[in-house]
């Protein structure tokens, strides 16, 4: 009978650690995705210094940083950052901390992450969230930073909406996994 005890005692134990691994790998993904905003953010700006350097107007020199050679990277950067901000906001509200699940059931769709976040409770007040997600979510998810796209593809173009939505996301699920912790 005291083997019983001290299995469930090491069970609850467990089940405790289980909490704060998931705990942990929000605060993870949380920070990784903060590093791949603030990336996006220098190349971006990186990008309008190069620009003024090759001549680009200031006029254009927004429409060169998200359309010109440094573009690609900039909204992969972008994308990575949402899905891994999204991801965690997704576990920190208690959802599937598993590799296996983000991988499969989420993967790079960041529609899917958002939507699993907010059935899970999360609730952003960011004014731009939706609108970044859509207009991400099928060049990212496709790969289109990565590989072959199509002519056109819908892109956003203001930096400054973008690292708002990233400031907005990233305390609202920072406070998400401290309430967790």
């Amino acid at each position: 009978r005291p083997l019983r005890a001290v299995d469930y005692a090491c069970t609850a134990s467990k089940c405790c650690q289980l909490q704060d691994m998931s705990v942990e790998k929000a605060k993870t993904l949380l920070e990784n995705g903060e590093g791949h905003a603030l990336a996006a953010a220098l190349l971006f700006s990186a990008s309008h210094g190069y620009g003024l350097e090759i001549g680009v107007s200031e006029e254009e020199i927004d429409n060169f940083a998200f359309n010109g050679v440094c573009s690609l990277s900039v909204h992969y950067l972008v994308g990575l950052g949402l899905e891994l901000m999204l991801k965690a906001a997704y576990i920190a509200c208690g959802g599937d901390d598993s590799d296996n699940h983000l991988r499969r059931d989420i993967g790079h769709d960041l529609n899917t992450a958002l939507t699993m976040a907010q059935e899970r409770g999360f609730e952003s007040e960011s004014e731009h969230l939706a609108e970044l997600v859509g207009y991400m979510n099928e060049p990212y998810k496709r790969h289109y930073m990565r590989y072959s796209r199509p002519d056109g593809v819908f892109l956003p173009d203001n930096m400054e909406q973008v690292a708002a939505v990233f400031e907005t996301l990233r305390n609202e699920v920072r406070e998400r996994i401290n309430q967790a912790a």
